[in-house]
């Protein structure tokens, strides 16, 4: 892309956000199968609607198919403007991954060590027991046990070669060979060998491949002359359609991300000018965006300390909404200004990293011999 898209990073901030009050209201699993799963018609108490509602408006799995989607929207985007052979391009974009991803998710797994290491100091419980061998495998991906979020990190590094394999067959077969990977990604959700057995990516695949396909430019007549009511209908298809169907069924993820796709589509190539679309490119959820990974990653540490705090009280089983709304409010405000320098230091510091390692230098010449 020429430059950030504000109103993407403002969709990629309030999703960010929507995690954080998710995993708080969900903290006690009971309501995974009393209320998340099952459709809101099947609800038989206020208390049951109210957080059906909630659950739907703050949607953590809503949110992560929507991540995925951006990142093969943007990822093709920034393809797009490689050159160079195969072999250089796909190097290049690898280790520009490594360093996007690897150096925040470093500090946030150092912070947790410390973390653990002070709760056992003192004596507390709510965070697991020091363990520098699974800090440190969770912290390279190889084994997700300490940090949940590090497993959609995984699938981000797990979904490199098929994105580079989309890019390259989109490349030279056209618009019609990614309408077939896409059909491919799809298939995948009941038949892991399409992703080679690559752990979560048979659900997750079609995400990234459909944020491909509609970074085709392409696709841009089909989106470009979206109305305001249109757009803010996709908004609340996004939130809502789930709510009535039943929550673990491969056509309600498929149809969401569907739906994901039309939303970033949408707002990406359609008139900036629109409401929703100058809503989702305010300042603070452009701020929100621009940190989202490092508050994605961190925000798990504040929850841990809030619930060990909250848990005594006894209160979260009988009052999840409410106590779950509130500790996601505290977890947000304590996250931001740690997602803020993570952002800044690590995130950019990889980022450059990446650029100077990928960036070819011309050897200096040397001044022609003057004349004889």
């Amino acid at each position: 892309m020429a430059g950030r898209n504000a109103s993407l990073d403002g969709l990629r901030g309030l999703a960010a956000v929507s995690v954080v009050f998710y995993h708080a209201i969900l903290h006690h699993e009971v309501l995974v199968g009393t209320t998340l799963i099952q459709p809101i018609q099947r609800m038989t108490t206020l208390r049951d609607v109210l957080t059906k509602i909630a659950l739907s408006v703050f949607n953590g799995n809503n949110a992560v198919l929507l991540f995925f989607v951006l990142s093969g929207f943007v990822l093709a985007l920034s393809l797009e403007k490689s050159s160079g052979t195969p072999l250089g391009i796909g190097s290049k974009f690898v280790a520009r991954r490594l360093c996007r991803l690897y150096p925040a998710l470093f500090g946030c797994m150092a912070a947790y060590y410390l973390l653990s290491l002070f709760y056992a100091q003192m004596g507390w419980a709510g965070v697991p027991s020091p363990n520098a061998r699974a800090a440190t495998l969770n912290a390279l991906l190889l084994q997700i046990t300490w940090h949940g979020p590090s497993t959609t990190i995984q699938a981000e590094m797990l979904a490199v070669p098929f994105v580079l394999a989309f890019f390259f067959f989109q490349k030279r077969f056209g618009s019609v060979s990614a309408l077939v990977l896409f059909s491919l990604s799809v298939f995948a959700m009941a038949q892991p060998v399409f992703v080679m057995g690559a752990p979560h990516m048979s659900a997750w695949i079609s995400s990234f491949a459909i944020g491909m396909l509609i970074a085709d430019r392409r696709f841009q007549p089909f989106f470009s002359s979206v109305s305001s009511l249109t757009l803010w209908l996709l908004i609340a298809a996004f939130v809502v359609v789930r709510m009535f169907v039943p929550f673990n069924l491969d056509g309600s993820t498929l149809g969401q991300v569907i739906l994901c796709a039309a939303l970033v589509g949408a707002v990406y190539y359609g008139d900036q000018n629109l409401t929703a679309t100058r809503v989702l490119a305010n300042p603070v959820c452009r701020f929100l965006g621009k940190i989202s990974y490092s508050f994605y990653l961190i925000n798990v540490l504040f929850l841990l300390i809030l619930w060990s705090l909250v848990d005594p009280l006894g209160i979260y089983p009988t009052h999840a909404l409410e106590t779950g709304l509130f500790v996601g409010t505290a977890v947000i405000t304590l996250t931001l200004p740690f997602a803020y320098f993570s952002e800044k230091w690590l995130e950019q510091g990889g980022i450059i990293l990446g650029r100077l390692l990928t960036t070819a230098h011309a050897a200096p010449q040397t001044a022609p011999a003057p004349a004889e």
